[in-house]
């Protein structure tokens, strides 16, 4: 088998486990809506959004430092050591982290505060089993966790939300119980607990594997710090129920997101398998162009289909969060773009260019949020998150230059972006008419734009 045709495979079994979790959110979200407030969502989506930003600086992002030494490594007692290792670390940071959370939360009241915690923890240990699971190549286990997740996730928030009524609590009771099936089914198929002894410590080690993962904090968390400060921000300036506005705002851009997770996924792994080949340059290219194609057009398609989604999916309530969609696609376009170059670093062991271009995307976000949302509201911050991740973006393509040179596809990149502002404005038009004009221009651009992609899909699984 080549490697686009790993690339593929791994692509579409990575599509198989993700996809699964965002399918449940999707269908949650008229569950969500009717049982939540619009603060209640705002208050549920900014502590979702601060552990997801808290869990890779407590774990110092080693569930990267854990794939990336393990990946390429078939001796069992060398990956016995880089587990061991990790955990050592990890565990040992949970406890200093709960330690200082409750001495903190003794002299603060704070309604969930245990549930943050809860939360950090068992999402830490799930994260670092999900690394553990991909570095020995084992992608099919990894693809199930997400759907056994997904399936843990739709039936306890169903419980917990319609039966039970516990509102924001179920919310959170739900995740945690969906992870800690995931682990145990993880810990039941690969006997992850096998490869940890506090005898396989190695002190030099520790520190090549910190080096190699703290630079990766900011890069792995940009999406979620862009966010994050887009959420402190909007609380400060706009309250709670703009939060709630733009967090459901962000919901079909997480679409987005989740194929940029997917492909990133099995890119990352093709990447760093084919860093020192030859050919690098050519491949590397190849991949990003069609990958650009891909996001760019798909995110045409979404564009088109957003109203009618907001209609079918979302109450009254919110549709006001519909404008804010538009620039919240170029944004994750821009971030998916980044994350693809962002594999430079981790390819080539030196992920220090990750940190600084994550910091100065982070800063740049900031410091816009700050000028535009009290000017012109809650738009402020998705303008604020686009030009940030166009910036890191940017950024990246100069600094990656020492690793490889992509050959961009600017006269695709134009044309689409070009189709983009056209269905925009098919979208602003807010007529039926125009809304079925758009649909029929999206789709056939990304037919025209991904047909050699298709044609290699159905190949595939006329093969099968």
């Amino acid at each position: 088998m080549n490697r686009e045709s790993t690339l593929l495979k791994n692509t579409i079994i990575y599509a198989l486990g993700n996809i699964s979790s965002k399918m449940v959110g999707f269908v949650l979200l008229p569950l969500y809506t009717t049982y939540l407030t619009v603060s209640d969502f705002g208050i549920w989506d900014i502590i979702t959004t601060t552990v997801l930003f808290l869990m890779p600086i407590i774990i110092f992002q080693l569930n990267d430092g854990i794939y990336r030494h393990i990946l390429e490594e078939n001796d069992h007692v060398k990956i016995q050591i880089v587990i061991s290792t990790a955990m050592f670390v990890v565990i040992r940071n949970i406890l200093l982290f709960t330690l200082g959370y409750l001495l903190i939360f003794l002299f603060i009241d704070f309604k969930y505060e245990w549930i943050v915690i809860f939360q950090v923890c068992i999402m830490s240990i799930y994260e670092i089993f999900l690394q553990i699971v991909r570095g020995l190549k084992n992608s099919q286990t990894y693809a199930f966790v997400g759907i056994i997740n997904s399936i843990a996730i739709l039936v306890f928030s169903l419980l917990f939300l319609k039966i039970f009524h516990l509102g924001l609590n179920g919310l959170f009771i739900s995740t945690i119980l969906a992870m800690v099936i995931s682990i145990i089914y993880m810990q039941y198929k690969i006997n992850i607990i096998q490869y940890i002894n506090i005898n396989f410590y190695n002190k030099k080690l520790k520190i090549e594997l910190i080096k190699y993962s703290i630079p990766l904090i900011p890069n792995v968390i940009s999406w979620w710090v862009m966010n994050l400060s887009d959420r402190y921000f909007i609380g400060f300036y706009l309250g709670t129920e703009a939060n709630g506005l733009y967090a459901i705002a962000n919901k079909l851009p997480t679409i987005m997101f989740l194929a940029n997770t997917i492909f990133y996924l099995a890119w990352q792994e093709s990447a760093i398998m084919n860093f020192n080949n030859k050919d690098r340059d050519r491949y590397y290219s190849k991949m990003f162009n069609g990958y650009l194609k891909f996001l760019i057009s798909f995110s045409i398609v979404l564009l088109s289909f957003s109203e009618i989604a907001f209609m079918l999916l979302i109450d009254n309530k919110y549709h006001h969060a519909l404008q804010f969609v538009p620039l919240l696609y170029l944004g994750t376009i821009f971030s998916a773009f980044s994350s693809f170059y962002g594999t430079g670093y981790q390819s080539a062991k030196d992920t220090r260019g990750a940190f600084t271009t994550s910091v100065y995307a982070a800063v740049i976000n900031g410091v816009l949020n700050l000028l535009l949302l009290p000017i012109i509201g809650l738009q402020g911050a998705s303008i604020s998150t686009m030009l940030a991740f166009l910036i890191m973006w940017l950024l990246r393509i100069k600094q990656t230059k020492k690793y490889f040179n992509i050959s961009i596809d600017f006269k695709s990149l134009f044309i689409l972006l070009s189709m983009f502002v056209i269905v925009l404005c098919l979208f602003n038009s807010k007529h039926i008419f125009a809304t079925y004009l758009s649909i029929i221009i999206a789709l056939i651009t990304f037919l025209v734009s991904n047909k050699m992609i298709l044609v290699n899909v159905v190949s595939k699984v006329k093969r099968r």
